[in-house]
């Protein structure tokens, strides 16, 4: 979202974006959120826009996957 002129009255969707920190093998063992990952994990070292959960551990795709986007924000100018 860096970059972005804010204005008056403007609307915005913000996607979930992957740290790279952590391995994107979907087990709750590796998300820090979940408790997971004891700050060993080899990610991809950079951040990108998440992919979302697609089933390939023990996360399942209807307990914790999103589709981007994953913020509305609007801005409206209070007079």
């Amino acid at each position: 979202m860096a970059g972005v002129k804010l204005q008056d009255d403007m609307s915005y969707l913000v996607p979930g974006y992957d740290a790279g920190t952590e391995m994107n093998n979907e087990l709750a063992t590796h998300v820090p959120a979940l408790g997971g990952t004891d700050g060993t994990d080899s990610g991809e070292g950079f951040v990108h826009v998440h992919r979302g959960i697609n089933g390939g551990g023990d996360l399942t795709v209807l307990g914790y996957d999103w589709r981007n986007p994953m913020l509305h924000v609007e801005i409206e100018r209070v007079h």
